[in-house]
């Protein structure tokens, strides 16, 4: 992932964002090395294209803090909480078949996780959109 161009692979309203781009890099960089995500992970990211908008983002902070958190939401994975049993005698079994299953479930789900993870980014994008769209029609009545 590393990045030898004098430009950002980074780009907010039109501008390079280096600083952002750096800490992005260096977050991935730590859950791969954690083992969060793999290297196919990265390559499926490095293929999609999503620019949230494609002109200047004119909402209100409120609005922009709604649409910062959906950004921060949109990606989903198949995690597990503590995983435990009640059962005195049979528990332990229990739990090791859970965490047995559970990265076979992910394997067998990752397909369909990346189909929600693009049907959420898209959603996002649309919300965007009319959001924008929202708040020139509201700037161009009270003209």
């Amino acid at each position: 992932m590393k990045s030898t161009d004098k430009t950002s692979w980074l780009t907010v309203n039109g501008e390079d964002a280096n600083a952002l781009a750096l800490k992005l890099q260096s977050e991935v960089e730590a859950k791969i090395s954690s083992g969060k995500y793999t290297a196919r992970d990265v390559s499926y990211l490095k293929t999609l294209n999503r620019p949230v908008l494609s002109e200047k983002l004119n909402v209100s902070e409120e609005r922009l803090e709604k649409l910062r958190a959906l950004c921060q939401a949109w990606d989903i994975e198949i995690r597990a909480s503590s995983i435990s049993s009640h059962r005195p005698i049979i528990g332990p079994l229990i739990v090791l078949v859970k965490k047995t299953l559970q990265p076979l479930l992910k394997i067998l789900l990752r397909d369909t996780i990346n189909q929600q993870r693009n049907f959420n980014a898209a959603v996002i994008t649309a919300v965007v959109d009319l959001t924008n769209e929202i708040e020139k029609v509201k700037t161009h009545t009270k003209s």
